[in-house]
């Protein structure tokens, strides 16, 4: 749902503001202000749904989707994010999550995974989502390593 409402706003801005960047700034603002509105304690927050949305897509067995559905839901998720205060919950959320899915062989693709990684690199600082890309490439290394053996 969120997804979509921001998608209608990205619309909207587009259509009839032309981008214009006060429209654009005022859209950012409304929704750094939702995302990030206090809740109750014991209730969880919008970095832990975000995580476990992007965990659903990712996983084998969730949303088949195509590719080009994938990637753009990835990409608004991460839009979404960018919009977070607390990101290093997210980041950890997200890390446990992925952590399953490689553990466990529940991960739908290796390119799926590297992508939505990418695509949080390029929103926030590199070394903050340093180890979701060594996870990767451990599993990788173990797998060559159990090939050989």
């Amino acid at each position: 749902s969120l997804i979509k409402l921001l998608e209608k706003y990205i619309a909207m801005c587009k259509r009839c503001f032309n981008s214009d960047t006060l429209f654009e700034r005022a859209k950012q603002v409304a929704f750094e202000t939702f995302l990030n509105r206090d809740r109750d304690s014991g209730k969880i927050t919008m970095s832990e749904m975000l995580a476990a949305y992007s965990d659903n897509l990712l996983k084998k067995g969730g949303n088949n989707i195509d590719e080009n559905k994938f990637r753009n839901d990835i990409e608004r998720v991460v839009t979404l994010f960018t919009h977070l205060i607390d990101k290093d919950l997210f980041i950890e959320v997200y890390r446990s999550y992925l952590s399953k899915r490689l553990l466990n062989d529940k991960s739908s693709s290796m390119d799926y995974e590297n992508f939505a990684i990418s695509n949080i690199k390029m929103s926030c600082c590199p070394q903050f989502i340093k180890k979701l890309g060594g996870m990767l490439t451990d599993l990788n290394l173990a797998s060559e390593e159990s090939k050989k053996f």
